[in-house]
């Protein structure tokens, strides 16, 4: 999932590992890690975590009958946007 590589990508930059982030978490071709990094330090440690836990309760709802599934990714996405 794109947010679990951003918040371990962001993590392996921290530590001095940048050049591990291609192979590591499999991103090819290896010149789309500098994007990843962008994105992923604009959106922040707390920002990708909320989004991660956001994304993990739309799931929940989805399963367990609250709204349409479509719906709740769409709220997602939304506010996402709005984060950015």
């Amino acid at each position: 999932m794109w947010l679990e590589r951003a918040i371990k990508a962001l993590a392996m930059k921290k530590a001095g590992r940048t050049g591990q982030i291609a192979s590591e978490l499999k991103i090819w071709p290896a010149d789309k890690v500098t994007a990843l990094l962008q994105t992923a330090a604009r959106i922040g440690d707390a920002g990708l975590f909320r989004a991660l836990n956001l994304l993990v309760e739309i799931d929940h709802q989805s399963k367990s009958g609250v709204g349409d599934a479509a719906e709740n990714v769409e709220r997602f996405l939304l506010t996402m946007a709005n984060a950015m």
